[in-house]
């Protein structure tokens, strides 16, 4: 697992101390203006360069954010930290899950972590930088930004476009959200009226108080319950955002096995028999039983839930789990339906005088139902177990990354 060893911070941090959340949130709500907090983690190593880029930045950045948004109080503070596995390139997983750590021990609401190597990249030949907003955290590399000020222009822009997709703010092809390749101009364009009102509202329920927070950090026995009934219009956002119902076409392991199971329960006799024969009752409460089980499979044999599992309660956290639970959910009974409409049209297909002399049964549409519920049941049990075979990494990034920028 991965292993930070505390470093320094810088004076920002040491100005407005990450562990005094509850004294500089009193202090804003007598101005008026609830706190925003970023935290930015520097690993050590990359040099003294770096984390005096990473200060200027991050104070361009607040300076910024408080010229277009300034109903908030903007703080910053910078730490370094050394990554245990740390090589020419980075898995921006790792570093995520470095950010996450800090950014829950610290209260901050934000975290970017920034590294001068270059990243480990999925889905593109390079990338600068992956946000991902379910953990309200970014990694950004500086590898390709050239010295000087035209080099920090650009870590600027970078910084500014993933802090505005954990806002939820989408790519575009030119403003403000324009992702910064290299080569591009450098100007600073301002986020718009539209992008400002959007990240206004997200902002406002960051600003919040936590729920433990409230509860002077105590999580309880039903603290995931408490999440859910703090904002469940959101966790359905963020739910429809991952659009769970493609999960069977990004999981190939998964869907192969639980394609290739269901096909070979065709070819077996008992099979049939079974799947025609079986109490409708008994096969929807197998079937509920099921995809509970898949779901809990899936999420506990990739260990979705072992981000930040020594920092204490936490509702990002628990918010995060709960929309993966269901996303994980949604995949399963997307995955459970496919396979059933494959079924049925099989058996459709089939010779129906040799099917009837395996079950002794009349097939008719309503014996063809229950044998493909049957059998994309237990195609979708077999599809969990393949699920478990795919890298753990490979998974994760599935569900955290939002994109390679």
């Amino acid at each position: 697992m991965l292993r930070t060893v505390p470093s320094g911070e810088s004076n920002d941090a040491i100005a407005n101390p990450p562990q005094s959340r509850d004294v500089s949130w009193m202090q804003s709500q007598t101005s008026g203006r609830p706190p925003i907090q970023i935290g930015w983690v520097v690993l050590e190593g990359d040099g003294s360069r770096t984390r005096e880029r990473v200060e200027e930045v991050a104070g361009l950045l607040r300076a910024g954010m408080e010229e277009q948004l300034p109903e908030f109080a903007w703080q910053s503070a910078v730490v370094e930290r050394r990554l245990a596995r740390q090589g020419a390139q980075i898995d921006p997983l790792d570093l995520l899950e470095l950010g996450v750590q800090e950014k829950i021990g610290h209260h901050w609401d934000f975290a970017l972590v920034v590294t001068a190597s270059d990243l480990l990249a999925r889905e593109r030949p390079f990338t600068y930088g992956v946000p991902s907003s379910a953990l309200e955290t970014a990694v950004l590399s500086s590898a390709r930004c050239e010295d000087g000020e035209t080099g920090t222009t650009r870590v600027l822009q970078l910084a500014r476009f993933l802090f505005a997709s954990l806002l939820g703010l989408p790519a575009g092809q030119d403003g403000a959200m324009r992702p910064p390749e290299i080569g591009q101009n450098t100007e600073l364009v301002p986020f718009s009226q539209a992008q400002v009102t959007a990240m206004r509202e997200r902002l406002a329920d960051v600003g919040d108080e936590r729920l433990e927070e409230r509860h002077d950090g105590r999580g309880g026995r039903f603290f995931k319950l408490k999440t859910l009934a703090a904002d469940p219009r959101g966790i359905l956002r963020d739910v429809i955002g991952y659009t769970p119902w493609k999960q069977p076409f990004h999981l190939d392991k998964l869907t192969a096995a639980a394609l290739l199971s269901s096909l070979l329960m065709f070819l077996g006799a008992e099979v049939w028999e079974l799947g025609v024969g079986i109490d409708p009752v008994t096969l929807a409460a197998g079937t509920f039983g099921t995809v509970i089980a898949a779901t809990w499979f899936l999420f506990s044999g990739q260990h979705l839930s072992e981000l930040a599992r020594d920092a204490g309660p936490s509702e990002q956290i628990a918010r995060t789990e709960l929309v993966l639970w269901i996303c994980l959910f949604t995949g399963m009974v997307t995955l459970w339906l496919l396979l059933g409409a494959a079924a049925f049209t099989l058996a459709t297909l089939l010779p129906r005088d040799v099917v009837e002399g395996w079950t002794g049964a009349t097939l008719d549409p309503a014996a063809r139902l229950s044998f493909a519920a049957f059998v994309s049941t237990l195609g979708t049990l077999a599809g969990a177990l393949g699920g478990n075979l795919e890298a753990e990494d490979t998974f994760k990034a599935q569900f955290f990354f939002d994109e390679e920028v």
